[in-house]
């Protein structure tokens, strides 16, 4: 992923299904320094082939920390919630996103349009 760009974060989850091999998964959730790579990453990555296993690549969610949602400091210094005010543009509703209509960043491409 450091290819695309500064990584500021990245969380690894391995799914191994000892009782099917097929289905064993992974998933990367990675935060980069700069939202410009992050959409460079999602372009060049969903849909890409690896190992003959289709790699899907997608804008994740973060909700504001309950902390800075009551206006007090957040005590938790592995806190992985927001803790400023995310960008107009950045920002989807709950609806937006349960109707699919941003996912990818052929979607966000679109709507910059």
């Amino acid at each position: 992923f450091g290819q695309y760009g500064k990584i500021s974060k990245i969380v690894i989850n391995r799914n191994h299904n000892p009782g099917d091999p097929r289905r064993a998964s992974a998933s990367a959730y990675v935060t980069f320094a700069h939202k410009e790579d992050t959409l460079a990453c999602i372009l060049a990555l969903d849909g890409f082939y690896h190992d003959g296993r289709n790699v899907r690549a997608s804008y994740g969610t973060s909700k504001y920390c309950s902390a800075f949602i009551k206006n007090v400091r957040c005590n938790n210094p592995d806190c992985t919630y927001l803790h400023h005010m995310g960008d107009a543009e950045d920002t989807f509703t709950k609806q937006e996103i349960q109707a699919g209509y941003v996912t990818s960043g052929r979607d966000v491409l679109a709507r910059q349009q």
